[in-house]
């Protein structure tokens, strides 16, 4: 577990818990791992250096722009634009 992934689910918690959306963060972020699980090619698209930041994080918000918490949405895009996209699921795991 790194440090960093606990920083970021941290954050997301506290913003979740001052908005009263702790479960349901939660359950979008299950959601998404479904997906990534589901179709490991997604996050390798995420990850991807080869596709450009724009691209992917329009990608972030085609998906799950209108079904997700701007706050979560806004969580999964700053993960990518960090290079931790890939480090997801433990981030997760920390939420």
């Amino acid at each position: 577990m790194m440090q960093t992934d606990r920083e970021y689910a941290e954050a997301l918690f506290m913003l979740a818990s001052e908005e009263n959306k702790t479960e349901e963060y939660l359950s979008s972020l299950l959601t998404f791992r479904e997906l990534v699980e589901e179709t490991p090619d997604y996050l390798e698209f995420l990850s991807s250096p080869a596709i450009s930041l724009q691209e992917r994080l329009s990608a972030i918000d085609e998906a799950f722009g209108k079904d997700f918490d701007e706050y979560v949405v806004s969580f999964l895009k700053l993960l990518c634009e960090n290079g931790r996209i890939k480090t997801v699921n433990t981030a997760i795991d920390e939420y």
